[in-house]
């Protein structure tokens, strides 16, 4: 791979904007090319970004040699089909969560990408914020003490209505589980040794029979607890609290946050801060692109997803819950 690793974004809705802004001047990265099913989109937006090349389709961009690797930013239900083609185009892939619907989708991703040797990551912010990077550190030092209970929420309000948005349809894999809970399970894994197992989750349907809220507990190994709550239409804090043997630790906004307060036994509380918020996504494409450069190194992130993913899985085996385009 070329010292600069060229990027094109597939994909160019909303959260494709705002990484094509946040991670300019990213170092040793690219954004080389933008692709989109509508040529005059894609111009338009390389333009606005100064982008190099635009494509009126997906295979086009797939077979430029000059692209080291993709990032999608396309509905959840096109994520699977998009990244096996990109692996199968030598293609590293950096791709939104949550990374495929389902389990079986993601052993088959880890497969090819293991027989291309292409690095395939979830650019799941939660997992390159370097404040986590820093409470994980302070957990392994003993300062929180062991952890016993963690809750944690996430309620969006959302105020779409479109049913054909593809956060409310069912065709395109919308609902809280898959846009906001794969938030609220990657924060509480990174406060646990290992995977926590499903032991219950009960779920109603939104009008365009999406899930549109729910509730789910999980237990580990080391007898630790998770208490998760979602909400597509009631707000709700994205909060986290980690209850331990020395005090609670929250963290407020918790998918790009760079501040978290340790409360001890004594309710004398210590405010922790690291990264910035506003350069979240300038942190995973860094990530990524040192990833990249290092394709068979065992990375921890890709393991946090394997786990996000079982659970999710199984929320959704429990609840009896398919998309209309699921076996």
């Amino acid at each position: 791979m070329a010292d600069t690793l060229n990027i094109a974004i597939l994909g160019l809705g909303g959260i494709a904007h705002a990484f094509a802004q946040d991670t300019q001047g990213t170092e040793g990265v690219t954004i080389y090319g933008a692709a989109s099913r509508n040529l005059k989109k894609a111009q338009d937006f390389a333009a606005q970004y100064k982008i190099p090349k635009s494509y009126g389709n997906y295979p086009d961009a797939l077979a430029d040699p000059a692209v080291d690797a993709v990032y999608i930013a396309t509905p959840h239900r096109f994520h699977f089909e998009e990244i096996m083609a990109a692996l199968k185009a030598g293609k590293h892939v950096l791709c939104e969560k949550a990374i495929v619907m389902n389990s079986h989708e993601l052993h088959e991703v880890e497969a090819l990408a293991k027989q291309t040797g292409k690095v395939v990551m979830e650019a799941q912010t939660i997992y390159h914020m370097p404040l986590y990077a820093q409470l994980r550190a302070m957990q392994e030092a003993g300062v929180f003490g062991d952890v016993r209970v963690i809750d944690v929420m996430f309620g969006s309000n959302n105020s779409r209505t479109d049913p054909h948005s593809r956060l409310l349809d069912p065709q395109l894999a919308g609902g809280a589980l898959l846009d906001i809970g794969v938030y609220a399970l990657s924060a509480a894994r990174m406060f646990q040794p290992d995977a926590p197992k499903l032991l219950n989750t009960t779920m109603k349907l939104g009008p365009t029979s999406i899930d549109d809220r729910s509730v789910a507990s999980f237990a580990n190994d080391y007898g630790i607890l998770t208490n998760m709550s979602l909400s597509f239409y009631g707000r709700l804090p994205k909060q986290i609290s980690v209850a331990t043997t020395r005090g609670t630790l929250t963290i407020m906004e918790y998918p790009r946050a760079q501040a978290a307060v340790f409360t001890n036994l004594e309710k004398q509380s210590t405010t922790i801060t690291a990264g910035e918020t506003k350069k979240a996504m300038a942190y995973e494409l860094a990530d990524f692109a040192e990833a990249c450069a290092d394709p068979g190194a065992s990375r921890e992130d890709w393991q946090w997803t394997k786990d996000v993913m079982t659970a999710m899985t199984a929320m959704r085996r429990q609840w009896g819950y398919l998309y209309p385009f699921e076996d």
